[in-house]
């Protein structure tokens, strides 16, 4: 049963259980199996389409982690040193960020689902709650995306997920 088993990541958890979980025992964990898609892509697209694919999506993730960068209310993670150009460079299809208000990131991946127009998932960094948003499609434009995970004022009650401004 350990062979198909998903490493330790938080974003990959699941509840403790008796039963278990058809993420750990199923075939689609196996090495030959996950590599499936990525035969697929290349049949479907070529060599150039899915480099062009790529190249889309980590233009992307690289205009969000900016954004995030500049934001007042949010922070990207790693947090580092060097000019907005360094830091982005280590940026390809995953963005780490987490909001600057803690009662905020105990909330923002719930809501961010909630729209149902984007899936992000929980993780933790230095003991801490973040989001990590995975760019897996290139359909969407930068403005897309930041309108609908940020400047979308995730509401609860009377308080509001995100700034209103930078």
């Amino acid at each position: 049963m350990n062979v198909f088993h998903n490493p330790n990541a938080a974003y990959l958890s699941t509840a403790p259980s008796s039963i278990p979980s058809p993420l750990n025992i199923g075939i689609e964990n196996s090495r030959r199996f996950r590599a499936l898609p990525v035969y697929a892509n290349l049949v479907a697209y070529g060599r150039s389409g899915f480099s062009d694919m790529l190249c889309r999506q980590i233009r992307l993730a690289r205009q969000i982690a900016s954004y995030f960068l500049e934001h007042d209310a949010y922070e990207l993670l790693p947090a580092g040193h060097g000019s907005t150009a360094e830091r982005l460079e280590d940026v390809f299809i995953i963005v780490l960020f987490r909001a600057k208000d803690d009662a905020v990131n105990m909330e923002l991946v719930k809501r961010i689902n909630e729209t149902r127009k984007f899936y992000c998932s929980g993780t933790s960094w230095n003991g801490k709650p973040a989001t990590r948003f995975a760019v897996s499609m290139s359909l969407h434009s930068l403005e897309i995306v930041i309108a609908d995970i940020v400047s979308y004022r995730y509401r609860t009650g009377k308080r509001t997920f995100g700034a209103t401004g930078r």
